[in-house]
């Protein structure tokens, strides 16, 4: 199957079809316009939800890239503003609760059963270590296809594609990103991992099989 045809299968085993209204998490990195691409192209209509953190210097081109997105695949465009500075310890925690709370607020607002986010193969195993580092008892081991965050639905329909197969997808097509220097910074756990630990599909392969 090609990418449109897994992106179909996966959001049909989650109860996704065609004709269902969620929202897209778009951020303008590769992850999130693939997500944007293969959406445009499965669901009858497309939403498109970016939060603007205004948060490095590099922000002006990550809102090139947003807005580029948006004029190719038409669909209905929600932004949110605030300001963060990626250097602060605690942006992370902070970051995610202003998104998923922004969510939750045009999930009601606009009727959606819920948020499309463009974690993928990489991310679950970058999870699952984590996991595993902290030791103890957890009720998934890596990301769920389905979770509830601030009471909206998550769906994550790319945890069968890798980073690689992505960034291929999008250079081939020649279709714009953004790559964000602020995810480099190796005081975070999981950028230690992305950098130095699961640097192919097959270190990702060897992580997710010693799950099951």
């Amino acid at each position: 199957m090609g990418p449109i045809e897994d992106f179909a299968a996966s959001c049909a085993e989650m109860g996704l079809s065609p004709a269902s209204d969620v929202l897209v998490a778009l951020s303008g990195g590769p992850d999130s316009v693939y997500l944007a691409e293969m959406a445009r192209m499965y669901f009858h209509h497309l939403f498109l939800g970016y939060i603007d953190y205004h948060d490095s210097p590099a922000t002006p081109e990550e809102e090139r890239i947003v807005s580029l997105t948006v004029q190719r695949l038409k669909g209905k465009f929600l932004r949110f503003d605030c300001s963060l500075d990626y250097r602060t310890s605690d942006f992370e925690s902070r970051a995610r609760h202003i998104r998923y709370r922004q969510f939750s607020q045009w999930c009601q607002e606009f009727g959606l059963a819920g948020v499309l986010v463009g974690h993928q193969r990489n991310d679950d195993a970058e999870t699952y270590l984590l996991q595993s580092a902290r030791g103890g008892i957890f009720s998934y081991p890596g990301l769920k296809p389905i979770s509830e965050v601030d009471g909206v639905t998550i769906f994550r329909p790319m945890l069968g594609v890798s980073k690689r197969e992505i960034q291929e997808y999008l250079r081939v097509r020649k279709i714009p990103f953004f790559d964000d220097p602020t995810n480099r910074n190796m005081e975070r756990k999981r950028d230690f991992l992305r950098f130095n630990v699961l640097l192919d599909d097959g270190d990702v392969d060897r992580v997710l099989a010693r799950r099951e």
